[in-house]
This record gives structure tokens, C-alpha cells and sequence, in this order.
């Protein structure tokens, strides 16, 4: 057989076998997610304290919730929260303004699986940044820590000494 022929046979061949693939194939499809918002307002609460004076922190988030679903059960949610908010020296009354984005993952009945982002940054005028708490933690099934890899570093002497002016 000619090498000509052979080539459009063999060409014919792979064209036949990717249609039979194309109208036999089952596509597996998910399901559509679902999203939602929530608005939370976390009140003072004391982290610690500068000088002997207590120092709360406060926060405002907005978390955009993706939930996705296989056959109708929830598998998989991810949350997406910025928050800002206000750290404060509850003697004096200064205070900072906190920043941060956290992203969350979640197994399909709402256990962590992994956390990830700046869950506080505060950056004051003439100090930079006086607090970063950030990276990513991982959670076993049981939802205990299996790894950290992250800075948490809420209340700093740099905080303080931005806070004491």
C-alpha cells in the first residue's frame, strides 16, 4: 500500500474513533454553586495590653460564600472575607485601623480545611507596619492544626509604641 494511503487511512481511523468517543462519552457535569454574603460585625474584644492598659481590637467583614454541590450535596465551600476594623488602646482612646483578606476552605459539612491571607495587618504613619498576622494553616479531619505556615503577631511593642504616639 502506498504511504499516501496509508496516511489518510490512518487519518480516517483517528477521526472515527474521536466521534465514537464524542456520541458515546457520559459527560460528568457538577452541579451549579451557589453564593451568598454575609455582613458580621465583631464587637471589642481585648487582645492584650500596652503599658498596662487593655488594647481591643474590632472588625467589620463582608464574606462572599461559594458553595459547590455534587448531585445536590454540598462538597466543597470557599470563603472570601476583607475585613477592616480598628485597634484601640482602651485608656487613651488612640487607635489604628486594621486591615485584611482571609480566604477560607471547607469541607462539604463546614469543617476547615485551610485558611489563608492577612487575617490582621495594621500600618501606622511614621512606623510602617506594626502588626502582620498572615500565611496559611492547614487542618486535618478531626480539624486540629497538621500544618502552620504563618506569622501571628497581633499585638506587637511596635503596635503599642504606634499606639502610645
Amino acid at each position: 500500500m502506498p504511504t499516501h494511503q496509508r496516511q489518510v487511512r490512518l487519518v480516517l481511523l483517528a477521526l472515527a474513533a474521536v466521534s465514537m468517543l464524542t456520541f458515546t462519552a457520559t459527560p460528568a457535569f457538577a452541579d451549579s454553586p451557589t453564593f451568598t454574603e454575609q455582613h458580621i460585625l465583631r464587637p471589642p474584644a481585648v487582645i492584650g495590653e500596652c503599658d498596662g492598659h487593655p488594647v481591643t481590637a474590632e472588625y467589620d467583614f463582608v464574606r462572599s460564600v461559594t458553595i459547590f454541590y455534587s448531585d445536590g450535596t454540598v462538597v466543597r465551600q470557599l470563603v472570601h472575607a476583607p475585613l477592616s476594623g480598628t485597634i484601640r488602646d482602651t485608656v487613651t482612646g488612640a487607635s489604628l485601623p486594621a486591615t485584611g483578606v482571609r480566604n477560607i476552605v471547607l469541607t462539604g459539612t463546614g469543617e476547615f480545611v485551610s485558611s489563608t491571607g492577612t487575617n490582621l495587618h495594621v500600618i501606622a504613619p511614621g512606623f510602617g507596619t506594626v502588626t502582620l498576622a498572615a500565611g496559611r494553616i492547614w487542618f486535618d479531619d478531626e480539624g486540629n492544626v497538621i500544618l502552620r505556615g504563618r506569622q501571628d503577631e497581633p499585638l506587637t511593642q511596635r503596635l503599642c509604641d504606634a499606639l502610645a504616639g
